[in-house]
C-alpha cells in the first residue's frame, strides 16, 4: 500500500479508478512533474474525459503497446481489482494517501462560537473535519436549530462529530451509537479532548441497531480510523459477493426500543440515522420510539429509490417529509442518488 506521492517519483503509472477518491488522487498526482500518468482507467467511465485525457477500460490498457511501470489502484474496492490483475499476471498497488498521516493530530472545528477539537490521526479524518461545512451543511443547520434540554440519538455516529457539536453548543444529551471499533476509538478520544466544553451529557455506545437483538459481523471494505465503507452481513447485496473485505468485526445488535427500555435511556427528541442500508431494520426495531410523543424529528440518509417506501412507513407514525438535501463527498463532488431526508411531526 502506497501512502505518499514521493514513492511514485520517476514512475510511469496507470491510474485505475476514477470515482471521487480517484479524481482526488489524480489531481494530487498530476501536479507533480516527476510522475507520468500513461493511462486513466475506469471500466464504468471509459470514454469520458478528465483534463482532455480520455478514460479507458482495463482491456484497452492490456491491448496497448504503451509501456508503464506500475498500476496504481485508486478505489476502495482495491482488493477486488488486485485479484483481477492477478488473473492477467499483472501487479498493482493501492494508493491511499487518505490513510497516510495528517498534517495535525488535532483539528479544530468552529461551531456556534465554540471551538471543538477532533482527533485526526490520518488525512481522511482531517479532511472530514475541515470539509464538514461543505459535506452536509443542512445537517449542521438542523443541529443549530435543536432546542436546549433535549435528547439526540446519532445512529451510525462515525467519529461522533454531530453529537459532539450538539452537546458543545447547547444543553443537549447526546447518545452516539457506532459499531465500528476503529471509529468508536475516534469518538472516545474526541470526547476526552472536549470534556471541559460540553454543556450536555454524552454517552457513546459501541454496538449496532437492528430490528432485533443479537450479534452480526460487520464487514469493512477499509479498516482504519475514519473509513466509512462498512456493511452488516445481513445487508449484503448481490454485487457484494465478489468484494474482498479488508476487515471483519463481530458486533452486538439491539433494537432501539429494547436498548432504550432495557437500559432506561432518555427517549430521544431528535434522531439521525446513517447506517449504510440498514435504515429500514433500524425503523422496524423502533416502533415504540417512533410512536413516542417526545420524538420530534428524524434525519435519515438513504438512497433516493427508498424515498417512497420511507415516506409510507413514517407517515403511519405521524411523520411528514419536511426537507430533502443532497450530500457531498469529503473530497468534493456530489454523492449521486443518496440524500438526507428530514421528517417532522
Amino acid at each position: 500500500m502506497i501512502t505518499d506521492i514521493e514513492s511514485l517519483y520517476g514512475k510511469r503509472i496507470v491510474l485505475y479508478g476514477l470515482g471521487s477518491y480517484g479524481v482526488y488522487a489524480y489531481n494530487r498526482i498530476k501536479a507533480n512533474p516527476k510522475i507520468k500518468i500513461e493511462f486513466l482507467v475506469d471500466d464504468f467511465k471509459n470514454g469520458q474525459f478528465i483534463d482532455n485525457k480520455q478514460i479507458v477500460s482495463f482491456d484497452e490498457v492490456r491491448s496497448s503497446s504503451t509501456s508503464y511501470d506500475i498500476i496504481i489502484i485508486t478505489t476502495s474496492y482495491y482488493s477486488t481489482i488486485l485479484e483481477k490483475l492477478k488473473k492477467h499476471n499483472l501487479k498493482g498497488d493501492f494508493f491511499d494517501v487518505l490513510r497516510g498521516p495528517s498534517e495535525r493530530e488535532i483539528t479544530i472545528f468552529n461551531f456556534n462560537n465554540k471551538e471543538v477539537n477532533f482527533f485526526t490521526p490520518n488525512l481522511l479524518t482531517q479532511l472530514s473535519v475541515e470539509n464538514l461545512n461543505s459535506t452536509e451543511p443542512s445537517t449542521l443547520k438542523w443541529i443549530e436549530g435543536f432546542k436546549p434540554n433535549k435528547c439526540f440519538f446519532d445512529i451510525g455516529a462515525s467519529n461522533g462529530c454531530y453529537g459532539l457539536l450538539a452537546s458543545a453548543s447547547k444543553k443537549i444529551e447526546s447518545y452516539l451509537i457506532e459499531p465500528d471499533n476503529q471509529n468508536f476509538n475516534l469518538i472516545s478520544k474526541n470526547i476526552k479532548f472536549n470534556q471541559s466544553i460540553f454543556l450536555g451529557e454524552i454517552l457513546p455506545m459501541c454496538l449496532a441497531l437492528d430490528a432485533e437483538n443479537g450479534s452480526l459481523t460487520l464487514n469493512k471494505l477499509e479498516d482504519y480510523e475514519g473509513a466509512h465503507s462498512k456493511v452488516l452481513e445481513k445487508y449484503f447485496r448481490k454485487d457484494f459477493e465478489k468484494i474482498i473485505f479488508e476487515g471483519k468485526q463481530k458486533v452486538l445488535t439491539y433494537s432501539l426500543d429494547d436498548l432504550i427500555l432495557g437500559h432506561k435511556l432518555t427517549n430521544p427528541n431528535y434522531i439521525k440515522i446513517d447506517v449504510d442500508g440498514a435504515e429500514f431494520s433500524v425503523i422496524e426495531g423502533a416502533k415504540t420510539t417512533l410512536n413516542s410523543d417526545s420524538l420530534e424529528e428524524i434525519l435519515i440518509e438513504t438512497e433516493e429509490m427508498n424515498e417512497i417506501k420511507l415516506n409510507q412507513i413514517l407517515l403511519k407514525f405521524g411523520f411528514n417529509l419536511s426537507e430533502k438535501h443532497g450530500i457531498n463527498e469529503i473530497m468534493g463532488g456530489k454523492i449521486n442518488g443518496t440524500y438526507n431526508y428530514l421528517f417532522s411531526k
